[in-house]
């Protein structure tokens, strides 16, 4: 049990490693949106968090964060291999870290070659579906903020995961709205 503990958390730690690169090598990568200040001031990742630019200076506590936590937790994961008397069931603490990650980035960017959401990055052709839900009084996340009521949330569907955001103005709706069918559509019959 210990052997397929250790593999599972390795595999773990290698998925998240590659997510980092791929977001560090996509980051500067032909952005389409949003491009300015006023863009970025009308969408959220969440209630009280505005996106920044995909850049590297403006994004550094998150990958510092990030990369933090992938080395606290291999060297938590190494020690634990040489440490005897160390119990496997342990092992899933290991992974608490890293699950909540997504939040260590204020990042919502579409670019050429897909759409970069915290800590992820979904290529066109892995999107499935998008739409935007309105947000109200009885939202199950956003509802008690007088701020977000009447505003829209985008969720992007891809195979495995859901990305969303807050659009706080009916342009920047439609700009997205129009920029995701032009790229869904055309990446679904490539």
């Amino acid at each position: 049990m210990r052997i397929l503990m250790s593999l599972l958390f390795l595999l773990f730690i290698g998925y998240h490693s590659y997510k980092l690169i791929v977001l560090l090598k996509k980051m500067n990568q032909g952005v389409i949106m949003p491009l300015t200040d006023e863009d970025m001031a009308s969408i959220k990742n969440s209630e009280r968090r505005e996106i920044k630019p995909p850049t590297l200076s403006t994004q550094k506590w998150g990958i510092i964060l990030y990369a933090f936590t992938l080395v606290l937790a291999t060297t938590l994961f190494i020690l634990a291999i040489f440490h005897d008397e160390f119990n496997f069931y342990l092992y899933p603490f290991f992974f608490i870290p890293l699950l909540h990650s997504n939040d260590l980035f204020q990042l919502f960017s579409i670019t050429n070659k897909g759409i970069l959401s915290g800590n992820q990055f979904i290529r066109w052709e892995k999107i499935k579906s998008f739409e935007f839900v309105p947000i109200d009084v009885n939202s199950r996340h956003y509802g008690f903020s007088s701020e977000i009521n009447d505003k829209k949330e985008l969720k992007i569907k891809s195979r495995f995961r859901t990305i969303s955001c807050i659009v706080m103005t009916e342009e920047m709706e439609q700009n997205l709205q129009k920029v995701l069918e032009e790229n869904v559509v055309r990446s679904s019959y490539s």
